[in-house]
């Protein structure tokens, strides 16, 4: 009779939940909201986030160069204008000290007066190229000279390599060698010049 009750009961309310509903409807919400918000990050939000990350990493890096380019384009504008303040008569010093061209005949004779001078006289001028630039990444071309004077004693080869060094033409002594008793000299010398390109 119970039984019938409840039943019947039940008969008259058959929109109520049940009990198993009413215990656990918030635990089900909760994960079905859980699941709903993982879906929606998987393939809508975590795939934006991504993105707007790497385009930050990407801005960032894109500043950095912006910055390393504009620090090169500041130095480069302060050489231009250093270059600009000086003058015409220094600068055809500077052609001198590393001549745009070979200028073989003008080495030849810078040597030839700089032994005349020291009390020497050239013999003999020998002269070899080099296919690599002296600086690495340079227009700058070093020429190998060997040259052989003789007639001066000790005294005179101290002068000669003296006005060899504060030569307006840059100029390094590699090695020296002599003939004992002759009076002879050897001079193996590197001097440059900037390559056309």
């Amino acid at each position: 009779m119970l039984k019938a009750k409840l039943e019947q009961k039940n008969k008259k309310r058959p929109g109520m939940p049940s009990l198993l509903w009413i215990g656990y409807y918030k635990t089900v919400v909760i994960f079905c909201l859980l699941a709903l918000g993982a879906f929606a990050w998987s393939l809508l939000i975590g795939p934006a986030y991504d993105e707007y990350r790497a385009l930050g990493m990407e801005l960032d890096l894109r500043q950095t160069e912006q910055a390393q380019y504009q620090n090169t384009l500041n130095q480069f504008n302060q050489i231009v204008a250093q270059w600009s303040e000086i003058s015409e008569l220094d600068k055809a010093k500077l052609d001198y000290f590393v001549p745009t061209e070979q200028d073989i005949p003008g080495l030849i004779a810078m040597l030839d007066q700089i032994a005349a001078q020291s009390g020497f006289g050239a013999t003999r001028v020998t002269l070899s190229y080099a296919d690599e630039p002296a600086i690495p990444k340079t227009d700058i071309y070093p020429i190998l000279v060997s040259a052989s004077i003789e007639g001066g004693g000790y005294a005179q080869l101290k002068q000669f390599i003296s006005k060899i060094e504060s030569n307006l033409r840059l100029t390094d002594l590699n090695s020296l060698s002599f003939q004992s008793g002759k009076g002879v000299y050897i001079l193996n010398l590197t001097t440059y010049y900037l390559k056309k390109s």
